[in-house]
């Protein structure tokens, strides 16, 4: 994708997005001050540009205020007092709504770093956001492991077993006919005796590409079961709600293109493409708006830097990225 461009609309865009927040706190510090009043009607009905940013602004403000933190039915505490926020006061419902988020990750921060503790638990290899490792296992295969991604291993006997409990993963096995070797994703297992191979586990599923060599995936529990034969260039995805499963083909060149910090999609879902910069952005991005199940995307995406990728993305089918803190993206599709 190219880079964007530098528009003297692009630049009038985010001139006003970053006046409308000034705006926000302003009117929420003074509400009363009618000469403040004044010079922000002025502001507002000075162009359609600033319109358009300040019912923006306020609609990302409406989005914080009514999203409940996370995990707040496990922190909350019972006996505290409800207070309403009237809708009369977007201002106060932004600061407000930023001084809760800061209180409740503050509150609820054991409840989110204890998942990623009990993972570290049961892993034997870990890599955070944006990281990537390759690990040598005691039989000379390797296992590159991608961003925000696990591994356990468990080599015993006459079995190599391996279960990927998080994220996404390319082996390349060293043969051995004595001793298969096995990646376990959720309810779905692959088998090989030597080959070169990417394993993803996915929120609803896990999906098996095969760069080099032959292997063997099975979903035991699916309706109807799944036991599959892939060869290079080939690829299988498997449905953990319904069954079911889905064949395709790819240049094996292009599997596990991750490793080089490069996203490769072709003729993707836009939610989908976003979701895969996720694990490589140090920070949160969130997505307002109902096209980006449709909107379909193709390109090359660089995934050392995840903030310029979602830009293109946004760039290339009209939608707006903003920056709501060095660590929070939006991506809306308006």
């Amino acid at each position: 994708m190219t880079a964007l461009s530098d528009s003297p609309h692009d630049r009038d865009r985010a001139r006003a997005d970053r006046e409308a927040t000034d705006w926000l706190i302003l009117l929420q510090d003074d509400p009363g001050d009618s000469s403040l009043r004044a010079r922000f009607d002025a502001w507002l009905s000075g162009s359609e540009t600033n319109a358009a940013a300040w019912a923006e602004t306020q609609h990302v403000a409406a989005l914080i205020d009514a999203a409940p933190p996370a995990h707040a039915d496990r922190w909350a505490d019972p006996g505290a007092a409800v207070i309403p926020i009237t809708a009369a006061k977007p201002a106060r419902r932004f600061r407000r709504g930023i001084v809760a988020g800061a209180m409740a990750a503050a509150a609820c921060l054991a409840v989110l770093v204890m998942p990623d503790v009990l993972l570290r638990m049961q892993a034997d290899h870990v890599t955070g956001t944006g990281e990537t490792r390759t690990v040598t296992l005691a039989d000379g295969s390797t296992v590159s492991l991608g961003a925000a991604s696990a591994i356990d291993v468990a080599y015993a006997g006459a079995e190599r077993r391996v279960r990927l409990l998080r994220g996404e993963a390319y082996f390349e096995v060293r043969r051995d006919p004595a001793r298969p070797f096995r990646v376990a994703a959720g309810d779905a297992e692959t088998t090989v005796l030597g080959t070169g191979f990417e394993v993803r586990l996915k929120g609803d599923g896990a999906e098996v590409a095969v760069r080099h060599g032959l292997v063997r995936v099975d979903y035991r529990d699916g309706a109807p079961p799944v036991s599959e034969r892939l060869a290079a260039g080939e690829r299988i995805g498997v449905r953990w709600m319904g069954g079911g499963s889905e064949r395709g083909k790819v240049r094996p060149d292009r599997i596990a293109a991750w490793t080089g910090k490069k996203l490769i999609v072709s003729d993707r879902p836009v939610s989908e493409v976003i979701d895969e910069l996720r694990p490589w952005y140090g920070g949160v991005i969130l997505s307002t708006g109902s096209g980006f199940d449709r909107q379909r995307v193709t390109g090359f995406f660089d995934l050392g830097d995840p903030a310029a990728a979602l830009q293109a993305v946004a760039q290339a089918h009209g939608a707006r990225v903003r920056h709501i803190s060095p660590w929070i993206m939006i991506i809306s599709d308006n």
